[in-house]
């Protein structure tokens, strides 16, 4: 697959080749894990590729369109998440800021564009552990959303789940949990079960239990929402595997052994299995 990759590249349709250089880190990521090296080194390769792509593209919409047209201001909001991840973090923020005051500019403070871009420097922020820059940012995007979008649109409650991830951060997990119940909430009505978002705000709110040592809490939540995602995401991906060593611990943490040593017996074996074995 990563030499398909590299016959599209060679052949100019870098479309084909971000899919496929996507799809090859995603099954890097859920057989061998995010720290494995051949996963972070097919994830160096493709942030490496795309910021000389991303460099061109900038520069030609910069060109064509205008240094403040907003497809230009877009790209570059990408190429600064590129930069992030390449560990350019000065080029980055200042790509960052510079896409943010450009739309504030053109587009208006208020704008979902201008929203959009303040939300990715503020996961950038909380990356790099600047948790007071995060949440300022955070509290002025979800304010202004919900007042213009709505407080069920997906950028609200994408905002409002970074914003949980910065009390979780401070250790403020009352503060999280509340945020990430409305989330979850919301996300089940507006988005679905299944979606993405949904899982990973349901992930987010039984580490926040966790923490609290609340194990009857994260065995609830486990419990039932193991099932959605195994048919979502697949037995070895990383939230997955959280979800069933959250359990596993919970199991313990009440004394329930039975059911913990069923976890522990099958942990080399199918997730799947496993949670039939649960659900029993």
């Amino acid at each position: 697959m990563g030499n398909l990759a590299q016959s599209y590249s060679a052949q100019g349709n870098y479309a084909k080749t971000a899919k496929l250089q996507i799809r090859i880190i995603e099954i890097s990521t859920n057989v061998f894990g995010l720290e494995h090296t051949d996963t972070l080194l097919r994830m160096i390769q493709k942030y490496t590729k795309a910021e000389k792509l991303q460099v061109q593209v900038v520069t030609m919409s910069a060109k064509i369109h205008g240094s403040e047209h907003p497809l230009t201001l877009t790209y570059k909001n990408n190429l600064a998440t590129i930069y992030d991840k390449l560990g350019k973090w000065t080029e980055s923020e200042t790509l960052y800021l510079e896409a943010i005051n450009k739309k504030t500019k053109v587009l208006g403070s208020e704008h979902p564009q201008t929203l959009t871009s303040k939300g990715n420097l503020a996961v950038a922020y909380i990356d790099h552990g600047k948790l007071k820059s995060a949440r300022k940012l955070l509290l002025d995007v979800v304010d202004t959303s919900s007042r213009i979008l709505g407080s069920s649109h997906h950028i609200t409650l994408l905002n409002m789940s970074n914003l949980a991830q910065t009390y979780f951060k401070d250790e403020k997990y009352l503060d999280a949990e509340k945020l990430q119940l409305h989330v979850m909430k919301k996300s089940i009505k507006v988005l679905g079960p299944e979606h993405y978002d949904t899982l990973a705000c349901r992930t987010d709110l039984i580490m926040t239990y966790k923490k609290q040592k609340r194990w009857a809490d994260v065995e609830r939540l486990a419990k039932s929402g193991l099932d959605v995602q195994l048919r979502v995401h697949g037995p070895t991906h990383h939230q997955t595997l959280s979800i069933v060593t959250c359990l596993e611990e919970a199991y313990k943490k009440q004394g329930k052994w039975a059911e913990a040593k069923k976890i522990t017996k099958e942990r080399s074996s199918s997730v799947g299995k496993l949670w039939i074995r649960i659900k029993k």
